[in-house]
């Protein structure tokens, strides 16, 4: 009886070759927020983008630090007119480093365009100026903003 018990510790306290409740914990969050993303993603190209947003909301809640998901959803949030739902989005993916410059013009444009908020889109334009100093998508778009200023002070 005694040797039971000793072989049985010993089993115990090395843990018989058993995964530990965070490694476990860990691979099935993974698991999880790999399917949530999928099918997000899947959501997203098939331009079902009210339901992409809810995917990606709870993808999000599994892994706040992809920028791949805030920048979808952001687009999304676009696709179905919940432009200003979409800005907070387009600005974390760019701090986590996706899709920057992509992040900021979309901030421009809507602020161009949607939310007739002429200097907020010079600025986020002139942040993509920073990362693309060349970019003649962006020099075009400060031409037309100084053109609507120059029209509006005449």
């Amino acid at each position: 009886m005694r040797f039971l018990c000793l072989i049985v510790s010993i089993l115990i306290l090395n843990g018989v070759g058993c995964k530990t409740k965070t490694e476990t914990e860990t691979d099935t969050d993974n698991e999880t927020n790999n399917d949530l993303s999928d099918i997000a993603n899947k959501l997203y190209f098939e331009n079902r983008y009210l339901e992409a947003v809810s995917a990606y909301d709870k993808a999000i809640e599994m892994d706040s630090l992809d920028g791949e998901l805030y920048f979808r959803r952001a687009y999304s949030l676009c696709q179905v007119n919940m432009h200003e739902r979409s800005i907070p989005d387009y600005l974390k993916s760019a701090s986590l480093g996706f899709n920057e410059f992509d992040s900021y013009y979309s901030i421009g444009i809507l602020h161009m365009t949607i939310l007739h908020d002429d200097s907020t889109a010079e600025h986020y334009f002139n942040k993509c100026l920073q990362i693309d100093p060349n970019s003649d998508q962006v020099k075009e778009m400060l031409k037309i903003i100084k053109g609507a200023d120059e029209d509006n002070f005449l």
